[in-house]
């Protein structure tokens, strides 16, 4: 018997812990002073939350196209770290 809850999966039978699987190849993207991600719509409020809870600034999703929206990071913005966890959330 699988329990889904918000990203994660709990296997109750025998008590396993799968994370699901998201689309991976989010990248930071920086241009000047600015640091974004470009995320599917509908994954963006979770990604906001994810950084937030990692302890970055992150400002509100906002519209990209039709199919994303767009991330900001605020402040300084360590970008090596920031991949590592967008790699991992992804």
């Amino acid at each position: 018997m699988c329990l889904t809850l918000h990203t994660m999966t709990f296997h109750i039978a025998i008590g396993v812990y799968m994370s699901r699987k998201r689309k991976s190849g989010l990248k930071l993207i920086t241009a000047g002073n600015y640091h974004y991600v470009q995320v599917i719509t509908g994954d963006a409020n979770a990604l906001v939350k994810y950084l937030r809870g990692e302890g970055f600034q992150v400002g509100p999703p906002g519209p990209c196209d039709d199919t994303s929206e767009t991330v900001a990071l605020m402040g300084k913005v360590d970008v090596g770290a920031v991949q590592m966890l967008l790699d991992q959330w992804a």
